[in-house]
């Protein structure tokens, strides 16, 4: 057989295909789910009866926040604010991004009618502070006759899709874009027909306006100028966030994936209610499903050891040459739980696909079929649809 001798660039790119959708995710949790009408704490004291107009609506209205993001970590805080038209208990209740309590605030002045106020300091009841991420709260008021007026975000907000323009100045080494609403957003960048090269935000918590990102125009393994590569685009995805979301940041400590599963896993579910505007699709899939399973697929490749390397420290393989693929343990399990495949391109062009993906998985490249001289291998994880698309 004719052996041939490749360079090969070190530029395994390790960035991850397209949808974070899975099935697994969407089992319902056996975990413990808010009561529907759960009364207010006793802390927010007895209510004498009024002296009000009976036919009075009871409602909650005016709700507002302080600001949109700030920093715990330095001490900030943001304050709830809304208007309860009788005497009443309140509670404000804030959840993270699944759904899952984070915190029970209870207004200071809860038995007259008018202004209602709380202050949230970012952390959760037992002093951590929250990771940067998208919170979201509900407001309940129950007034002396026992009535419930409610105040629900979910029900009538968020979780539409659209997409956005992207631009990137590579003097600036920044992507520009621009938002209508507070969305979560997925912007990647790769090869049109071709692989993907880098993943720059993935699903991450934006505010509405112009938002920039840094990026120095590389692949993932910070190898090739993925901007100058023939074929190149810019993805870009969102999906809206309920009304009033709060954006934490400044917590460096730890991310949202290690706080849900390690430092705080067990909270309970938000109370499910019907969406209101029933036109439009449940956030339950729309808003959550981003979170849920935006885990990224990290990996590494592996060529067997004693691979001769040129001068400039790339691989030189020849024959068949076994690629052994494996996933960083830290996210194993979870994107396992997802089901994936694995897809293999050399030169930007598709070669082969593990339809089945599994850790650690070893292909076997035939370098036979291609010619002598520099190529490029680069390797996309892709997590599965519910709907079995990529």
């Amino acid at each position: 057989m004719k052996n041939i001798s490749l360079l090969l660039m070190k530029c395994f790119t390790i960035f991850l295909c397209l949808s974070f959708f899975s099935c697994a995710a969407l089992q319902k949790p056996k975990e413990t789910i808010l009561a529907k009408k759960e009364p207010v704490p006793p802390e927010a004291g007895e209510i004498a009866e009024p002296e009000i107009d009976p036919n009075a609506p009871f409602k909650t209205s005016n709700v507002s926040i302080s600001r949109k993001s700030f920093n715990p970590a330095k001490g900030e805080t943001v304050t709830i604010s809304c208007h309860i038209s009788r005497p009443s208990k309140g509670l404000i209740q804030i959840f993270d991004p699944e759904m899952r309590l984070i915190r029970e605030l209870v207004p200071e002045d809860t038995g007259n009618p008018g202004l209602c106020e709380v202050s949230w300091d970012g952390k959760d009841p037992d002093g951590n502070i929250v990771p940067d991420e998208a919170y979201f709260f509900t407001i309940e008021a129950n007034d002396y006759k026992g009535e419930l007026t409610h105040y629900d975000p979910i029900t009538f907000s968020g979780g539409e899709n659209f997409g956005f323009p992207v631009e990137f100045d590579s003097s600036m080494q920044m992507i520009i874009y621009e938002l209508a609403q507070d969305s979560r957003i997925l912007i990647r960048a790769g090869i049109t027909h071709g692989p993907l090269l880098k993943t720059i935000v993935n699903w991450e918590p934006r505010l509405a306006g112009v938002n920039e990102d840094s990026w120095d125009g590389k692949d993932a393994s910070g190898v090739i100028n993925a901007a100058d590569q023939k074929g190149f685009t810019m993805m870009s995805d969102a999906v809206t966030l309920p009304e009033n979301s709060i954006l934490t940041i400044g917590n460096d400590d730890y991310t949202y994936f290690e706080y849900k599963n390690e430092i705080a896993p067990d909270r309970p579910l938000k109370e499910e209610r019907p969406r209101i505007a029933t036109e439009k699709p449940q956030p339950d899939l729309q808003f959550v499903r981003p979170v849920r399973e935006g885990v990224e697929p990290r990996f590494c490749l592996e060529l067997p050891g004693g691979v001769e390397k040129n001068n400039d420290g790339l691989p030189i393989v020849r024959g068949k040459v076994p690629v052994k693929i494996f996933l960083d343990e830290k996210v194993k399990r979870y994107v396992t739980e997802q089901r994936y495949e694995i897809i293999c391109f050399v030169d930007f062009e598709f070669v082969t696909e593990q339809e089945e993906g599994y850790s650690p998985c070893t292909w076997v490249w035939d370098t036979s079929h291609v010619p002598n001289g520099e190529h490029i291998l680069t390797v996309n994880v892709a997590t599965l649809a519910i709907d079995g698309e990529e």
